[in-house]
């Protein structure tokens, strides 16, 4: 499985500076972090897409320094710095070979109708 490393530097904080490493992750391992936050009716809540996303971002997280500055909770609820996510989040794109468009199209709002529920 493919995995890529990162390192870090003091401008996110001391606590976090060390290299990370993240793996691709399953479409399995997706699909139910994805179902654990689905609704009886099959959808996800807006503010639960971001948490879906940071979930799995801290799943694909293989290594990180000894002290363990990520947790979890400190992750998927977004309590990591901005610039901090940005770069995890970066990684894990590429390691998961999501491209930065890629990226746009699957979160911008689709703009057609979706002809499966006609």
């Amino acid at each position: 499985m493919y995995t890529e490393k990162v390192k870090i530097d003091q401008r996110f904080g001391e606590n976090f500076v060390g290299d990370y490493e993240f793996r691709q992750i399953t479409q399995g391992e997706y699909e139910r972090v994805l179902v654990s936050y689905m609704d009886a009716s099959g959808k996800v809540a807006k503010p639960d897409v971001l948490k879906v996303n940071r979930e799995c971002l801290f799943m694909a997280l293989v290594s990180q320094p000894e002290e363990k500055p990520l947790s979890k909770d400190l992750v998927v609820q977004g309590r990591l710095p901005y610039g901090l996510s940005i770069k995890l989040q970066e990684i894990y794109d590429k390691v998961n070979g999501i491209e930065m468009e890629e990226q746009r199209f699957l979160s911008s709002p689709s703009t057609e109708n979706n002809l499966a529920l006609s």
